[in-house]
């Protein structure tokens, strides 16, 4: 049944999460799964453009190195999804323009649609659909800007270690993947196969920026198989959550938010535990964690009023919670009381990934990996 097989990883800072996934259509199964914790330090720009690295973070990249030998790792097979702080998108509705037209204005006059300077970004677009306005056929267009900073850093660690990756991917690509592919009503079924992406080549690897479920939600507007729903996903991580709104299977905005909801996991694990009332208890637990989520609450909030402001007062349909902390059980009735909008951790239409043999003791993190079954649905 599984017969596409695909080495995967997503690599957010210091952690590496690689797997070896089985796909037949819409349906996944991990074979393999390996994590890894390597501990970086900052670069500073002069050692980018000279292409040095610290002592440390030679030791590093190192161990980072032995370990992926170790685990008999295919450096030339990786599709990689960055979690890279920084990332910016815009979406802009300008007049049909030619291919080459278009490429022209995307390339040679794109700082007009940014307020920094966009020499320091790797920018990619991706039109994501046809409308009519006034009379007049417009296309909408996702923007997306990764910094070069950034990405030198990951460069420099892969070239000295010999990774050569198949396709550089974003997590919030992969996910928009997923959830624009799931949201489907006949998704569970795999009724359609998603159009191979468009990559940009950026010196010696591939990189992919922009909104990979764009075309199969196009394709699926032309057939009448639409997908119905506006959703938005929140990607709960160590350090960081990143946020993303989705218009009928279409990536509509992103962005990261510095969230730190490792500090509780200790305290969340002692309470789901505890055999009779102590000092760590669930409700005290639940209320320190909603103080800490309340400035990133706030801003959620504000993006899902500007979404309805922009959709003649429409709200959100649905949040999804995904990511390393979705499994928390009271999390989403804590977004739901704050957001006042329907609240689900993990997929839409109860899908759910399967599990080898090996690995069938972290099944219970299931929803943690939506990045890596985003990869997974990748075309090439």
């Amino acid at each position: 049944m599984f017969k596409r097989r695909k080495w995967v990883a997503v690599v957010r800072d210091d952690s590496w999460v690689i797997a070896k996934i089985a796909r037949s259509k819409n349906e996944i199964k991990l074979l393999k799964l390996k994590t890894c914790e390597i501990k970086q330090t900052n670069f500073d720009i002069g050692q980018i453009e000279q292409g040095t690295q610290s002592p440390i973070n030679s030791d590093a990249d190192n161990i980072l190195k032995s370990w992926l030998r170790q685990e008999k790792i295919p450096l030339t097979k990786l599709v990689i999804a960055l979690s890279c702080p920084g990332v910016i998108t815009r979406m802009i509705t300008i007049p049909v323009l030619k291919p080459k037209e278009l490429d022209k204005l995307m390339t040679e006059q794109v700082d007009q649609y940014f307020t920094l300077n966009i020499e320091d970004y790797i920018v990619d677009y991706r039109i994501l659909e046809k409308v009519e306005e006034d009379g007049q056929e417009r296309q909408r267009i996702l923007l997306a800007a990764l910094p070069k900073f950034q990405w030198g850093k990951y460069w420099l660690q892969w070239e000295k270690i010999g990774l050569k990756p198949r396709a550089v991917d974003l997590v919030a690509d992969s996910l928009a993947r997923l959830y624009g592919r799931l949201g489907s009503p006949t998704a569970i079924r795999g009724k359609k196969a998603e159009k191979p992406a468009i990559v940009t080549d950026t010196s010696k690897v591939k990189v992919e920026i922009g909104a990979a479920a764009s075309e199969n939600a196009m394709e699926e507007r032309e057939t009448g198989d639409h997908i119905s729903e506006d959703v938005a996903i929140i990607d709960l991580n160590s350090g960081r959550a990143e946020f993303m709104l989705l218009e009928h299977g279409v990536l509509f905005l992103y962005s990261d938010l510095e969230l730190h909801l490792e500090e509780f996991a200790d305290s969340v694990l002692s309470a789901d535990h505890a055999s009779e009332p102590g000092i760590v208890t669930r409700e005290w637990v639940r209320s320190e964690i909603e103080l800490t989520l309340m400035p990133a609450l706030r801003t959620i909030t504000d993006f899902l009023n500007f979404f309805a402001a922009r959709h003649f007062g429409k709200p959100i349909d649905r949040v999804y919670l995904t990511g390393e902390y979705a499994n928390w059980g009271f999390l989403p009735e804590l977004f739901e009381s704050n957001l006042e909008v329907p609240v689900q951790a993990g997929f839409p239409h109860g899908w759910r990934p399967k599990f080898s043999r090996k690995l069938r003791g972290i099944q219970k993190d299931w929803m943690r990996y939506g990045s890596l079954y985003g990869l997974a649905l990748r075309e090439d």
